[in-house]
């Protein structure tokens, strides 16, 4: 079992937060992505992963309504380059990053559809976009190790929809075993139908 931190980040405090996760053994590190009340997230995750050498690195988590996934997608792309292969790109609806600009959090289906192309742009493929070719082209260059998508997720739709379009599944509904094991029977169930081996999914638990 791999034990992380959800911390938020500082312009002259994320490296140092790195290094002690890392020192401390912590096998994973993620900084909040909600910009009024933090720094814009993957500068802050560069810092970090400058600072070290192992711990995993990661948005824990952005949101598929203020950024593209294009941009997203980069981002993570140059971070994996940067960091040695280390991120983990989490996402979900959108909480205090849409509370703090008006905006509502994401239908599922809007997810589902963000997280179709986000797969695309990080594996270099090319898709329509208004009828317009578009793709990470930087790709061209250089060779990155797969980034994985982990989700996170509550409700049933989004646990759906994470067992269908991610590679890692973080369940936002507290530390009841019992309600936990429903959450994975649920992805489990969904990535069969989606046939899909629910074996190839990683599943975690976000507690406060």
């Amino acid at each position: 079992m791999d034990m992380g931190l959800l911390m938020f980040p500082h312009p002259t405090g994320s490296a140092d937060m790195a290094r002690m996760a890392e020192g401390l053994g912590f096998d994973s590190l993620v900084f909040a992505d909600t910009q009024c009340l933090t720094p814009e997230v993957w500068s802050q995750l560069m810092l970090a992963a400058a600072a070290t050498e192992r711990i995993q690195l990661g948005t824990g988590v952005t949101n598929p309504v203020s950024r593209d996934p294009a941009v997203t997608a980069s981002a993570a792309l140059g971070l994996q380059v940067a960091s040695g292969g280390r991120v983990v790109l989490g996402i979900g609806r959108g909480d205090s990053s849409m509370a703090k600009i008006g905006r509502k959090p994401a239908p599922p289906a809007d997810l589902e559809l963000y997280l179709e192309r986000l797969r695309a742009y990080l594996d270099g493929k090319e898709i329509q976009r208004e009828g317009h070719p578009s793709r990470i082209e930087w790709l061209d260059d250089c060779e990155v190790a797969h980034v994985p998508i982990e989700v996170a997720a509550t409700g049933p739709k989004v646990i759906e929809i994470a067992a269908r379009r991610a590679d890692r599944i973080c369940f936002a509904v507290g530390a009841d075993t019992e309600r936990l094991g429903e959450c994975i029977a649920r992805a489990r169930r969904a990535a069969e139908a989606a046939d899909r081996d629910p074996d190839s999914l990683r599943y975690g638990a976000y507690l406060n």
